[in-house]
């Protein structure tokens, strides 16, 4: 029985990549690259670039194949149907041909125990059709280990030479198998059987498993194997038109062909096809800057070569005008993509581009601007292109840096931030570079200018109930809530609350799938309040400040945490990356460096103090220090504020912590808690009524 067809004959040549660790999908940096942004160049998606060479290639098969079993007694019942075989034989046949496929398989005692060439079908011979007993007689051979392909070849052989009875429903399957049998040592033998196959379907003969349209793959195989890369890409196209999606076959070929002489590669690119299908692929393989890369020496040569070839392809022309902005030939690059169709996705990306490497940003907005415009309806018909980005060392050699969806409008942003519009390059990167913008919106807008832009731009929506039952929030959304923690970080917490959201779901620390954040931030509103006061008695306002304390060391995350750095709102406080201004980041060091230069001193003053991570822990700290101030000496109150707040910041940050233990024990000799931290010259472990006891931090 042949093997399933929807295997790739090109499986075996590719080499296994490692299985990726799980871990946090981190969001894409574009401000890292700074000005380098704008001359990255894009790559191909070789996939999608096939897809309308596919498309125009002809092809009289169809893969819609139905289960090997269920296509085996399919054509069994036909031919018993034909001759009149009465319910009872049908029964009988049936039967007999599950028994068969088991001794193929490998399932009966028999298959382990009959010799090499011993006859396997005694039993069920006078119970099947003659050809079906031949076709299967081949299959075991075939499926033996070591496989006796000699006597597989003979009884498939014998099936197509002599006709028996029910030959036509076996007819397909024993040339199609004849050829996967005899590829390796005898290949022009083979591909005359694959033709054959194909021929005897288009005929009529039945081909339920779709083997006519997996033969092209089998036979563009063979001449693979002889590095006919032409003929090998052409067969692989035709497979491919017909179902069998084996895309990878098609690019391995490809890659192959350009390590093959000019003289060669000249002879590849008289096809179309195939000159299409190579464009494709070296346009596919991202850029790097090395002037000695290999890749790049092959753009160039490939540039050459077409130079001797006319092409009017709209695919084409956008290929090589990509191709020659990759190589770095950028007055080729816009000859080409004068060319182009200006519909294209490609050709105003390109354009932007190259009016950039020009120096001119008027005209590179425009061209954005339209990119843009094209992307949002969809008007393009070529493919996206993509960035990919080096990594050398990486387990992946490339990085996928951002689909045109993000990353044209994000290139256009870079230019608002390089004239110093600040509000326009928020807005611009919002929908597409969360942390990007977070960026700007925490660290380089002041606060006002942020309140302002979100008034103007990003009103608060009504939302309905039914909305509520979600955990991701749309940018507008996340910018507004980020602008709620800044204000609180600032103490403008009275002017926050209007931008906190209603309800924020998620998983919490504390078993929690829902806060009522607004609620909290209320909450914290009205201590804070409380805490100033002066109608009530100190201690009525030390159990405030206190109450405050808690509220902001359990919630400090959702009332006041950074997006990025040093908090990072953004995972959850559960992951951290390398800060914004960190070498391993560079962005105030990158070429843009001079444009954040000019907002230092806001990028300084608007980092939380301290600029520590889980900063909130601190506040909440200060916060009981202040509590304990209104409160006596040797009261139990105060212990127990001084021993529990230094234990928030006792782990990270001993020196912190050191005023609470110096307070608790110097001002409260009287109270247990502190003569046991003066033994213990540190923090008791515990406090058992304390409903914080148990955290260290």
């Amino acid at each position: 029985m042949p093997p399933l067809p929807k295997l790739f004959p090109l499986l075996s040549f590719l080499i296994a990549l490692g299985a990726h660790a799980c871990g946090p999908w981190f969001d894409a940096w574009l401000l890292d690259e700074g000005e380098d942004a704008w001359s990255t160049a894009p790559s191909l998606i070789f996939s999608i670039e096939a897809a309308p060479i596919i498309e125009e290639t002809p092809s009289p098969f169809s893969f819609e194949a139905i289960d090997q079993e269920t296509a085996e007694l399919l054509g069994l019942k036909r031919y018993l149907a034909e001759i009149g075989a009465s319910a009872e034989d049908e029964e009988e046949a049936i039967a007999a041909y599950q028994m068969a496929r088991q001794i193929v398989s490998g399932d009966d005692e028999f298959a382990e125990s009959v010799d090499g060439d011993a006859e396997p079908f005694n039993e069920v011979t006078d119970l099947l059709p003659p050809a079906f007993v031949q076709y299967l007689r081949g299959a075991y051979y075939w499926h033996r280990r070591p496989a006796r392909l000699d006597l597989a070849r003979a009884a498939w052989e014998s099936l197509l030479q002599e006709k028996p009875a029910g030959y036509r429903e076996r007819l397909v399957w024993a040339h199609y198998m004849l050829g996967r049998s005899t590829q390796e040592f005898d290949p022009e033998y083979a591909r005359s059987h694959f033709q054959e196959t194909r021929r005897a379907a288009a005929n009529g003969f039945p081909d339920p498993l779709c083997l006519a349209a997996t033969s092209f793959g089998w036979e563009a195989r063979t001449y693979f194997l002889e590095k006919e890369f032409d003929t090998a890409l052409k067969l692989y196209l035709q497979g491919n038109a017909s179902g069998v999606e084996d895309i990878p076959s098609l690019e391995w070929s490809t890659r192959l062909a350009f390590q093959q002489s000019d003289k060669t590669l000249s002879r590849h690119a008289r096809d179309p096809q195939i000159r299409r299908l190579m464009s494709a692929w070296i346009g596919s393989y991202p850029a790097v800057s090395d002037p000695d890369d290999a890749i790049q020496n092959t753009r160039l040569r490939w540039l050459a070569i077409l130079q001797n070839f006319e092409d009017s392809d709209p695919q084409s022309i956008v290929q090589l005008a990509l191709i020659a902005y990759q190589a770095g030939e950028l007055e080729e690059a816009q000859q080409w993509c004068a060319l182009s169709p200006p519909t294209t996705l490609a050709h105003q990306w390109l354009s932007a581009k190259l009016a950039l490497a020009r120096g001119n940003f008027d005209e590179a907005s425009q061209y954005y601007s339209e990119a843009i415009r094209i992307l949002r309806n969809e008007e393009s018909d070529d493919l996206l292109v993509f960035i990919m980005a080096p990594q050398p060392g990486a387990q992946d050699p490339f990085l996928l840096k951002g689909d045109p969806k993000n990353r044209v409008p994000g290139e256009l942003g870079l230019i608002h931030l390089k004239r110093r519009d600040y509000q326009e390059a928020l807005r611009t990167l919002l929908p597409y570079y969360w942390e990007d913008a977070a960026f700007l919106a925490e660290r380089v807008l002041t606060t006002d200018e942020l309140l302002a832009c979100v008034n103007l731009y990003y009103p608060a929506t009504d939302i309905s109930e039914e909305d509520l039952d979600h955990s991701e929030y749309t940018p507008p959304e996340r910018l507004r809530y980020l602008l709620a923690r800044r204000l609180t970080r600032e103490g403008r917490l009275s002017e926050a609350l209007p931008y906190f959201p209603e309800t924020r779901w998620g998983i919490f620390r504390d078993g929690q799938d829902k806060l009522e954040v607004k609620n909290l931030a209320q909450g914290m509103d009205q201590l804070q309040n409380q805490t100033e006061n002066p109608e009530i008695s100190p201690r009525a306002r030390a159990e405030a400040y206190w109450a405050l304390a808690q509220l902001v060391r359990l919630r400090g995350l959702e009332l006041m945490g950074t997006e990025l750095d040093p908090d990072w709102f953004v995972y959850e406080a559960d992951y951290k990356r390398p800060a914004a201004s960190s070498p391993e980041r560079g962005i105030t060091s990158s070429l843009l460096g001079e444009v954040f230069a000019d907002r230092s001193e806001i990028i300084e003053n608007s980092a939380p103090k301290p600029d520590q991570r889980f900063h909130y822990r601190y506040t909440a700290a200060d916060y009981g220090w202040q509590a304990s101030q209104l409160l006596p000496d040797n009261d139990p109150l105060t212990a127990q504020i001084l021993w529990q707040s230094g234990r928030w910041l006792m782990n990270r940050d001993p020196e912190a912590a050191d005023r609470f233990y110096k307070a608790l024990v110097r001002r409260n000799p009287e109270i247990p808690l502190a003569v046991e931290a003066d033994a213990l010259r540190w923090f008791p472990k515990n406090l058992p009524t304390d409903p914080m006891s148990d955290s260290g931090e």
